[in-house]
């Protein structure tokens, strides 16, 4: 892992300046020099959390050691799951996608995050259709015993 070269790219590309992303985090622009030059680490744990909200990036870039042979597919997993949850049709076509590409990755793994996403959306989808059930079960035992909607 290389933490100041990876905040110095996830800063870089979303054209933030050091002195930017200082006073987004609340630091000195000195304490972002320093970590994209590896010559210190963010002492609170929380603060690659933060640094990945603000730079749109999952914060464990900063602190995964990347795998040998693996591939990220670069994918915002919470974004894929909010808009599978809200439309059936895109859920559909990320499942297919995801298995297609799970079971074609051939010669090459995916990366942790990719790995940790994809089950992140599947057990999310499970929860969204198990609560879609108990909804509409709901629905039945109200219509059942006359209560209005």
């Amino acid at each position: 892992m290389n933490f100041g070269n990876e905040l110095r790219k996830a800063r870089k590309a979303k054209g933030m300046t050091q002195a930017e992303l200082a006073e987004a985090m609340g630091y000195s622009r000195y304490a972002i020099i320093s970590y994209e030059a590896n010559k210190a680490l963010p002492r609170n744990p929380s603060a690659y959390e933060e640094l990945g909200s603000i730079l749109g990036v999952n914060p464990k870039v900063f602190t995964e050691e990347k795998e040998a042979n693996s591939t990220s597919i670069g994918v915002d997993y919470k974004l894929v799951i909010k808009h599978s949850i809200c439309n059936e049709g895109l859920a559909r076509t990320f499942t297919m996608l995801f298995d297609w590409i799970e079971n074609n990755t051939a010669n090459t793994q995916l990366s942790p995050d990719d790995k940790s996403g994809i089950g992140e959306f599947r057990e999310a989808l499970a929860l969204f259709e198990e609560q879609k059930k108990i909804a509409e079960q709901i629905k039945a035992i109200r219509r059942t015993y006359g209560c209005d909607d």
